[in-house]
């Protein structure tokens, strides 16, 4: 009696000792639990069935992205790059929606749904029936402007929503459904006096798909060769300087590459008018500076995520997350790229 005593008053303290994670335990809790515990065992195949998960996927994604930019760019099947960038938009603006009604007032999504369905409809009208440069992009922004005006007259006299939801579709109907159809308007950039027609959009198009790939691609590498100070702590923890200088180089890469295509006979892409030396120039800078937005882009995501209190923005991608999570890059590139090509259209360099 007097032994069982002594093993139950022992118990507690040895529970306690296991409890504290100390050097001077660690052998105990391996003695203890030596033949039964096997998870460490198993963690080396679960870590290879996450990278071989996260390596498929992202192989499906460089083969849709390679997929669309043949169909648009070698083929002239232009539609098809439409499709593509409206369904990207509606997707993650459906993604931000539900991130943001996680922890802030929810978006009023039936507003959100028909502003970006009316913006699209409106952008085509314009661009094709009042054809003038930048007129889709500003019909774009005018049913913008109206939406936000019906959505704050639906608040004066709804009872399920307040002004916290209508600042939410404000937000989500910004970042990103209005920075998405900057996407859409690469395919339809002025095209100057250019006798080869599409050449332009082509050039922005394939820009759009190699600087984000070839940034991402060079900031892992980099950044995983040199480390060094972090980027972001705050924001993006595993981002470091060194990634991002990476990550520059390789939307240079990705400019040399699109400048090189463009010097193949018959080549369906070119950037302008002027000497190869101005072209030259153009290309790089595209692409340096694209990277550069590539990396804002998605420091912009993981802040709203960080905001949010999530980790992905949905779990459409296995391995990836959400289609935000791999286009939050790409957007804000798009923006940089509409811009460029719009002004060096009117510019005296092109």
């Amino acid at each position: 009696m007097n032994d069982d005593n002594k093993q139950l008053n022992d118990a507690p303290q040895e529970d306690e000792e296991l409890l504290h994670d100390t050097p001077a335990n660690e052998g105990a809790v391996e003695t203890s639990f030596s033949s039964n515990y096997e998870e460490p065992k198993n963690q080396p195949p679960k870590k290879k069935s996450g990278f071989k998960t996260r390596f498929f996927t992202g192989s499906g994604i460089l083969l849709l992205y390679a997929t669309v930019a043949t169909l648009t760019v070698v083929l002239g099947w232009f539609p098809i790059f439409d499709v593509f960038a409206i369904s990207i938009t509606l997707v993650v603006t459906y993604e931000l929606c539900k991130a943001v009604g996680n922890k802030f007032p929810k978006p009023m999504m039936v507003i959100v749904a028909i502003t970006v369905v009316l913006g699209f409809v409106v952008y085509y009208l314009v661009h094709f029936l009042i054809p003038f440069p930048g007129g889709g992009i500003s019909a774009y922004i005018a049913v913008l402007a109206l939406m936000f005006l019906v959505a704050i007259i639906y608040n004066m006299f709804s009872k399920k929503h307040s002004m916290p939801n209508v600042l939410s579709t404000m937000f989500v109907l910004v970042y990103p459904a209005t920075i998405g159809v900057y996407m859409l308007a690469l395919n339809y950039l002025p095209q100057g006096n250019l006798p080869q027609g599409r050449t332009v959009s082509n050039a922005a198009i394939l820009l759009l798909f190699l600087i984000p790939a070839l940034a991402d691609t060079f900031a892992y590498f980099v950044g995983s060769l040199f480390k060094g100070p972090k980027l972001a702590p705050s924001i993006s923890p595993k981002k470091t300087i060194s990634g991002a200088v990476g990550g520059i180089l390789g939307g240079v890469a990705a400019g040399a590459i699109v400048l090189a295509l463009s010097f193949i006979s018959g080549s369906p892409i070119a950037i302008g008018r002027q000497p190869g030396g101005v072209n030259i120039a153009h290309f790089l800078v595209m692409g340096g500076v694209g990277a550069i937005f590539v990396i804002l882009g998605d420091l912009l995501a993981s802040y709203v995520k960080r905001q949010c209190d999530i980790k992905d923005f949905g779990k459409i991608l296995p391995g990836h997350g959400g289609i935000l999570d791999r286009v939050d890059g790409m957007l804000l590139c798009g923006v940089f790229l509409f811009v460029y090509f719009y002004v060096l259209n009117f510019s005296w360099a092109y």
